[in-house]
């Protein structure tokens, strides 16, 4: 093993890069090394606010709909057809973060979203008439 640097960092307001001078190794800038970070919002981040919400959003307003409307009992396949996009989403955004070498962060959102959606699926088709009033 040998000593490669300091990995920490931060971005002053002016937009340039700072490291960390108080670390025990040298920072690749201090060795001659150029350090290059890339600013642009992961994929995953985009479909987990705007996708993930849009989604919800649009399952929400037409169960309301379907309930304004006196059909009801369409809220229930509603909700659920919900649902589905979302733990599809979910899981792509998952194997994305498992494929670019983001174990962790892989299984975060695994551990975040799964039983997330396992028991909201389960108790909307099973105890429905616990969760809808």
């Amino acid at each position: 093993w040998a000593a490669v640097g300091a990995s920490a960092w931060r971005q002053y307001g002016d937009g340039t890069l700072g490291v960390y001078p108080h670390l025990p190794y040298p920072t690749p800038a201090a060795r001659g090394r150029r350090v290059r970070v890339d600013y642009r919002i992961p994929w995953q981040v985009v479909a987990d606010t705007v996708v993930a919400h849009a989604i919800y959003a649009a399952g929400w307003f037409c169960a309301s709909a379907s309930g304004a409307l006196g059909r009801e009992h369409l809220a229930k396949a509603i909700l659920l057809g919900m649902s589905a996009p979302a733990a599809l989403l979910f899981a792509a955004e998952a194997a994305g973060y498992h494929l670019e070498g983001q174990t962790f962060t892989a299984l975060s959102v695994w551990i975040e979203y799964g039983p997330t959606q396992a028991v909201w699926n389960a108790g909307l088709a099973f105890f429905e008439a616990r969760l809808i009033w």
